[in-house]
């Protein structure tokens, strides 16, 4: 007859499978919904990407020619269908293969063009960054930017006028870790299971591709994206990457 402690060991060994599994299971199924976007994507995004890329042309030489409130119309006819692409865009991201690389990404070396990047999306005004650290991680650098250029655009939003966006960079056991960290209102508890799928967006203009494109580069890349609540009060998205040798 099994004493206390084994029977206790073998508890936890039978949840930690059990966690596994579960985990397993729920892995399989995001990516068969990944699967079935791929096909439609792949199916659809050519045949609509160039009629939008027509309507695109005409209307910004129509606004070059044009003035008052027709000017004013066009440009509205442009950003909607800019908008457009960026949703076909990102179908193709989660329909393209992501094959794994070899080489390593510094996610702190691209603070410049992150920055600038992510100057592009909301107004900065009235929000502090701060960022910390440098070490190298697996996957290649352009896509790394993709990644760290949503999170903090997405941080920016959710802070607001006068947040705070943090950006944290640390090496532990097994890689690397990017954290962003931003002092807006924090995840709505219904809300948070829901972050990762396509297509799922609490913002009024979002696509709801941004966190499922950048969770499938990072899984491409042997890592994972994970969010959950900051320690003093707003978000935390941590983006981690396994170890990856510095080059010569």
């Amino acid at each position: 007859m099994r004493g206390a402690p084994e029977l206790e060991e073998l508890a936890h060994a039978w949840n930690r499978m059990t966690a596994a599994l579960r985990e397993h299971q729920a892995r399989l199924v995001e990516s068969e919904k990944l699967a079935g976007i791929g096909r439609l994507a792949a199916g659809v995004a050519h045949e609509i990407n160039n009629p939008l890329g027509v309507i695109l042309g005409y209307a910004k030489l129509l606004r070059k020619k044009a003035d008052g409130a027709a000017a004013a119309d066009l440009a509205v006819i442009e950003e909607e269908t800019l908008r457009a692409k960026e949703i076909v865009d990102g179908l193709l991201d989660l329909s393209r293969p992501m094959p794994r690389r070899g080489g390593a990404g510094r996610p702190a070396a691209a603070r410049g063009r992150r920055g600038a990047a992510a100057r592009r999306g909301p107004p900065a005004r009235g929000r502090r960054r701060r960022r910390g650290g440098a070490r190298h991680g697996a996957g290649p650098p352009e896509k790394l930017r993709q990644v760290l250029v949503n999170l903090v655009r997405n941080g920016a939003e959710a802070a607001g006028p006068g947040g705070r966006v943090a950006v944290r960079v640390e090496e532990g056991p097994g890689g690397v870790e990017v954290s962003v960290v931003d002092s807006g209102p924090g995840l709505d508890p219904e809300v948070r299971p829901r972050l990762f799928e396509p297509f799922f967006t609490t913002k009024p203009k979002g696509t709801g591709l941004g966190l499922a494109v950048s969770r499938a580069i990072a899984r491409a890349h042997g890592g994972d994206l994970a969010a959950d609540g900051a320690t003093a009060g707003g978000a935390r998205f941590a983006l981690r990457l396994p170890a990856a040798e510095r080059a010569a």
